[in-house]
């Protein structure tokens, strides 16, 4: 319609086996990724309504990267984007859970330059035996310092209860991208990320930072493909963390490019 849209996307898929082994059988999976109704001009022009499956994700897939059932309210003007949300976990690859819901709240805007700056505040409630129930906010900002200079800086706190343990975690990462104009079109990237820990077990609070369990953490430097820009081997999260990296590219052209990626894992309390 004008205004309205419907979008599903679904996996089917069949699992056939071989040999004579009676257990082996094959098997059908059919999954809705997503299936969502949308509409504009919801009671004003500049607000939208989504509901359904949909898929919440960021830039940098930090905060998240995951499909959840939600009532999402679009606010969007000139250079200015809200979107204040109602969602529930699913059970899925990520680590979301059925049983928990989220809350929240999503601000960007957009700075002449290709600059952008994001808030946001993330509450959690969870139904589950373990009761954590976090709130994140933090703020972030992605965009162009000059000409093929790029930056990235992510800052959260975290606050909430673990059954009676508070939780007082906070994280940050930052860093600057260039890409050289050269053949090849060589880059080189540079970051530092930390994740804070529990420098007293006994005194009630829970130092750690944890990420939402939403967050894929993955990106491209400058490449055609993303990866996970904390180290594909053992793909950590900002638990205790304390990571400076390193990441040099080429593209030689558009069907192919090659990333070598240096992290040093540090423990911030050990």
């Amino acid at each position: 319609g004008e205004y309205s849209e419907f979008y599903s996307k679904i996996n089917f898929n069949q699992r056939m086996y071989t040999g004579n082994d009676p257990l082996q059988r094959r098997r059908e999976d059919f999954n809705v990724r997503e299936a969502y109704l949308y509409i504009g001009n919801f009671l004003h022009p500049s607000l939208g309504l989504q509901v359904g499956r949909q898929r919440f994700r960021d830039k940098r897939e930090w905060l998240y990267d995951d499909q959840l059932d939600a009532v999402r309210l679009h606010f969007a003007r000139s250079n200015l984007k809200v979107e204040l949300s109602a969602a529930k976990g699913l059970v899925g690859p990520t680590g979301s859970r059925s049983d928990q819901y989220h809350f929240i709240g999503y601000a960007q805007y957009r700075f002449p330059g290709r600059r952008y700056l994001s808030g946001y505040v993330l509450k959690r409630n969870d139904l589950t035996p373990r009761d954590e129930d976090p709130v994140w906010y933090g703020l972030s900002s992605r965009g162009t310092l000059w000409r093929s200079l790029d930056y990235w800086t992510e800052a959260s706190r975290v606050k909430g209860r673990r059954g009676q343990l508070l939780l007082r975690g906070y994280a940050w990462d930052a860093g600057l991208s260039y890409r050289f104009r050269l053949p090849w079109q060589p880059s080189l990237a540079a970051g530092y990320a930390f994740g804070s820990g529990d420098n007293n077990l006994n005194d009630g609070v829970d130092g750690n930072f944890r990420q939402t369990s939403l967050n894929d953490n993955t990106s491209r430097y400058n490449g055609l493909k993303r990866y996970y820009y904390y180290g594909l081997l053992f793909r950590p999260e900002l638990n205790n963390l304390r990571m400076p990296s390193l990441d040099l590219g080429i593209s030689p052209s558009e069907q192919w490019s090659l990333n070598l990626s240096y992290h040093i894992y540090r423990q911030a309390v050990p």
